[in-house]
């Protein structure tokens, strides 16, 4: 079980990855779960679970036949796997860089450095896969027109304040 400063950041960014679905609670085109179980690629047989599971409703994206064996496991830096991205993006948002005493930038709200912004088309990213390999020339993207958003837009700076609040409070 998590302790309650990780529970609200995993809660606070499930909130924005659910922005783009326009209030739809019964039937998003997004889904955004916690925790869902998968296979590690490592192809241990082991299962892990990361924070945060944001996909396409099947409505829109069918499961493959063949499945993939899905995003590598996280620890306590924020990391970010994407669908088609072969590696992570990392962040230091904390108020001092790790492992030193020097300060971040991340003292304001809206700074760019700050800003995480993914296109909500990469959840609807599918294109035919033949032999493992993706076939992109020709392929577009089919977001559904119930989207109300282009990006999703996390504030990092918004998440650090929440988690010293949390710290604050225990």
């Amino acid at each position: 079980m998590a302790d309650g400063e990780h529970e609200s950041i995993v809660s606070l960014l499930q909130n924005y990855f659910k922005i783009p679905n326009g209030g739809d609670i019964e039937n998003p085109p997004i889904d955004v779960v916690g925790q869902p179980f998968h296979y590690c690629p490592s192809g241990s047989g082991e299962k892990i679970a990361p924070d945060i599971a944001v996909y396409p409703s099947e409505v829109y994206v069918p499961k493959p036949t063949l499945l993939h064996p899905g995003p590598p496991p996280s620890d306590r830096i924020a990391k970010l796997w994407r669908q088609g991205v072969s590696e992570f993006q990392e962040w230091d948002f904390g108020t001092l860089q790790k492992v030193s005493q020097v300060a971040t930038g991340c003292n304001a709200p809206n700074l760019p450095a700050y800003q995480v912004s993914i296109p909500v088309s990469d959840v609807f990213w599918n294109p035919t896969i033949i032999a493992g390999v993706p076939i992109v020339a020709g392929y577009t993207v089919m977001v559904p027109n119930t989207i109300n958003a282009n990006n999703f837009n996390i504030d990092l700076y918004r998440i650090q304040q929440l988690l010293l609040r949390k710290q604050n409070n225990n």
